[in-house]
């Protein structure tokens, strides 16, 4: 328990992608970056074509506990020096690189999510006749719960007695590493004050590592001396594949393929204004499973029995011989769990909402909900997120402040920058600027190339694109 709580801590604070990444996705310059929240932003870009070179970034967040009085630059330094709070027995123990944790005392239901992202080379060309493309590759990564029982709650299992039995509500979580390769395709057409845009990301996807865990009824649970568990008729259900379970090297091995959609639909109000004075778009973004059908099984332990569980048998073995072991332990076989050699993981499916509004020349501000949507029973699941994003845009320079509400209970303040080709942002600048209870933390980066000159207006690159002049009857 003491293992998975500094992983919960620490983990969620290296190599992870930021999921929504506002920064890139909201400016009339984002070019191939708009396409990952709206397929059909590509109707406004300000661009004729778009080319990443590079970009990435990385997010996490958890509710179970925090570092005390840290930030990302101060955890990257200390991280070896970590304690918890409840192990501190005098003011000695702690030091000036001490790393302090702790944990949430309330009953909510608490999650863990972590994403990591990688874009190679991709890019997008705008077309004079309203037709967009673009292609783009992406490695992705992520791991998600957002049921860990309160009863789970470190202070809570580690303050009830012996021998006492808590009970242990259903939950799961899942995690994959998976590249994609994207086509993006968007039309715009014209209506009597703006025009529409409708676009759609496919998405051909390669399943490299992947894994879920599901406890399918609440468990009555307990602890007793020898570091043994008990558990009272216990329905574990999971998934793994096992290309990597040895061995200190792992390697990407292909364990599966699948199909992704984006869809996206925008609605433009032009008004009097040179480029548009709004507009309000939706998009379903990740709609897929993956189905995992090499080097992959999957394990039933179903019992209505007392399950005796030493947390020592575990110590010194390999990983194949765990999953072995949870299947001895649970069902007095080591290959009774063995169920099958396949299974699905669920896109972290979402809906998406998104609003802009001109406030002046260049300034706008930006509006977006986004509402995870599980794709499957063992699906990857996204955050909720909630933003508003005042934002400065311009050719050679771009600014932003995003105001985000993470899973309806977090408030965060981001910030992004664009000079030039060259982006960098956080939609959590406080995890990196100023010292608190660390729970959470997110940048992204990106470097691109496009037009140098947008007054030549290639292919519909410039402000008012191409609009038509409307006749007025009488």
């Amino acid at each position: 328990m003491r293992f998975i709580t500094f992983i919960i801590l620490l983990f969620f604070s290296f190599n992870l992608f930021s999921q929504e990444q506002l920064g890139l996705r909201t400016d009339n310059y984002s070019g191939i970056h708009g396409v990952l929240m709206n397929p059909s932003h590509n109707v406004t870009s300000l661009f004729s074509w778009d080319v990443n070179l590079f970009g990435g970034g990385f997010f996490g967040a958890t509710n179970y506990g925090y570092v005390e009085d840290s930030n990302i630059s101060r955890f990257a330094r200390n991280f070896e020096n970590f304690t918890l709070r409840r192990d501190i027995e005098s003011p000695s123990d702690v030091g000036p690189n001490t790393l302090i944790g702790d944990f949430y005392s309330d009953d909510k239901a608490k999650y863990l999510t972590m994403f990591a992202n990688g874009m190679g080379p991709s890019f997008m060309v705008k077309l004079r006749n309203g037709h967009s493309f673009g292609l783009f590759l992406n490695g992705r990564t992520a791991f998600s719960t957002h049921s860990i029982p309160a009863s789970l709650n470190y202070n809570v299992f580690f303050d009830t007695p012996f021998f006492e039995f808590i009970d242990v509500e259903n939950f799961k979580a899942s995690a994959m590493v998976w590249g994609e390769l994207g086509l993006n395709y968007s039309a715009r057409f014209d209506t009597y004050d703006g025009y529409i845009g409708a676009g759609i990301n496919l998405k051909f996807i390669n399943a490299f590592e992947a894994g879920y865990m599901h406890s399918k009824r609440t468990t009555p649970s307990a602890e007793i001396p020898g570091d043994t568990l008990l558990f009272q008729s216990p329905h574990l259900n999971y998934g793994v594949t096992n290309s990597n379970l040895e061995g200190d090297d792992p390697s990407p091995s292909s364990n599966g393929f699948g199909v992704g959609i984006d869809l996206g639909f925008t609605y433009v109000y032009e008004g009097d204004e040179d480029h548009y004075k709004w507009k309000i778009g939706a998009s379903l973004l990740d709609l897929g499973q993956i189905e995992l059908s090499r080097n992959a099984e999957v394990h039933n332990i179903e019992t209505d029995t007392l399950v005796v569980f030493p947390k020592t048998s575990f110590e010194g073995v390999t990983n194949r011989d765990r999953i072995n072991l949870l299947s001895q332990i649970g069902l007095g076989d080591p290959d009774a769990s063995l169920q099958s050699s396949s299974f699905r993981i669920g896109l972290p499916g979402a809906l998406s909402i998104q609003g802009d509004y001109m406030i002046a020349p260049n300034v706008y501000v930006h509006g977006v909900l986004v509402q995870r949507i599980p794709m499957g029973t063992n699906s990857l699941l996204r955050n909720n997120l909630l933003a508003v994003a005042p934002r400065f845009e311009h050719r050679w320079f771009g600014a932003s402040m995003p105001f985000v509400l993470l899973n309806y209970q977090k408030l965060a303040m981001g910030t992004s920058l664009r000079l030039a080709f060259l982006t960098i942002g956080s939609d959590d600048i406080g995890s990196i600027i100023r010292k608190g209870n660390l729970d959470s933390t997110d940048f992204y980066i990106a470097l691109k190339i496009n037009p140098f000159n947008l007054g030549l207006n290639l292919g519909g690159g410039g402000r008012r694109g191409g609009k038509n002049v409307k006749c007025y009857e009488f």
